[in-house]
């Protein structure tokens, strides 16, 4: 009767003073060597599921009751892996292999390496020579997946700071 609707607030991250400074301190180090955002192949990785996390109420017309929100105990997931880049986009889906749910909602460095890097993605970033971005996620900083990519001459832009999806495009793919 007073106009109001029902709207769901945006997630943000968390961040206080010391984040800033080191998202400012990481984008002046970038700057200083001298990159552009043509230079850089970002990439990001988002765990989609059939489950409703979301907790959003729901608002109805009169006597209309609202529709049931299903929540399954082990609800189908996907993660999906992108990179994108001036001249340059991929996709890339992680289905679920031998029926268990665990390679398809978690990466580790070795499926990393194996399901992503390997081929298109590594032989694009080493003949283009754009610098790759990829966030703090612990198969990315891992010594093995590191090591990978420095034997196969693939610039990594080390230091991202935590907290700051307002640097990398992708997230608003997501």
């Amino acid at each position: 009767a007073l106009g109001f609707i029902d709207r769901a607030r945006p997630r943000v991250p968390c961040t206080d003073q010391a984040d800033f400074a080191r998202r400012l301190s990481f984008a002046c180090r970038v700057i200083k060597r001298g990159l552009r955002g043509e230079d850089i192949i970002f990439s990001d990785e988002k765990l989609f599921t059939t489950n409703d996390y979301c907790g959003r109420t729901m608002w109805v017309d009169g006597g209309d009751h609202p529709l049931p929100r299903e929540n399954a105990r082990w609800p189908t997931k996907l993660m999906v892996w992108g990179a994108i880049g001036h001249g340059y986009r991929c996709l890339k889906i992680l289905r679920n292999r031998g029926g268990s749910d665990q390679e398809g909602a978690r990466l580790t460095s070795a499926t990393y390496k194996r399901r992503i890097l390997q081929g298109e993605v590594v032989e694009h970033l080493r003949t283009a020579g754009k610098v790759f971005m990829q966030d703090g996620a612990a198969c990315h900083t891992a010594g093995a997946t590191m090591r990978y990519l420095e034997s196969k001459d693939v610039e990594v832009l080390t230091g991202w700071p935590a907290r700051s999806p307002d640097l990398n495009p992708i997230e608003r793919l997501w």
